[in-house]
């Protein structure tokens, strides 16, 4: 084993590497959070929080438009409720084909739904991506996502900015804004169609 050599990672943390001969063993870095992040390190934190909590709006959108389709009795015909995210955009799309609504309808929901999944990969690189090379005000973050499969534990390498996390979340925040819009107009639909019924029963 190699004697282990520090540099600067992410907040101004000090870190260590570790490297290995055998073909069984990782470089690791082991990183320890500096007690007085520099500004720009709490900006790139910030943005990360934003983008986490912008991703919840998203899948609690995503839940009750799966709500109003098991209420519109898409449920008898799928009773399983979906949970996770690959699930829910199953489950939507499966109802709204099932609508036979015009093409150019489909399309939207098709381009949604494609939107959903690149921001949904952008999501999980950033948050179960692990740190390995920051130095202290530096621009770009460099990160390491490990990829699982029987075989073997891949790595994919990413490379992220406070400015492309910020990008990732406003994109968030708009697909979940029209979404909500989308359950606001259905909404709105049901309310007006049952004081319709109301008035015309006698």
């Amino acid at each position: 084993m190699t004697p282990p050599s520090s540099f600067f990672g992410c907040g101004g943390v000090r870190s260590i590497r570790r490297n290995t001969s055998s073909p069984f063993s990782w470089s690791l870095v082991v990183f320890v959070m500096s007690e007085f992040p520099s500004h720009k390190d709490i900006l790139f934190f910030a943005a990360i929080g934003r983008m986490a909590v912008a991703w919840a709006h998203l899948e609690s959108a995503l839940d009750i438009k799966v709500d109003i389709a098991r209420n519109l009795g898409w449920g008898k015909v799928d009773p399983v409720r979906p949970r996770s995210l690959k699930r829910k955009i199953e489950y939507l799309r499966k109802f709204f084909k099932s609508l036979n609504m015009p093409d150019d309808g489909m399309d939207g929901y098709r381009t949604l739904f494609r939107a959903i999944n690149e921001l949904a990969e952008k999501r999980h690189d950033i948050i179960h991506g692990a740190v390995v090379e920051h130095a202290e005000d530096a621009e770009e973050i460099k990160l390491i996502r490990f990829l699982y499969s029987d075989e073997s534990l891949g790595k994919k390498p990413v490379t992220v900015t406070t400015d492309s996390v910020m990008d990732t979340a406003r994109r968030i925040e708009s697909l979940s804004h029209s979404i909500f819009q989308w359950i606001e107009a259905i909404s709105r639909y049901a309310r007006e169609r049952a004081q319709s019924d109301d008035m015309q029963s006698p």
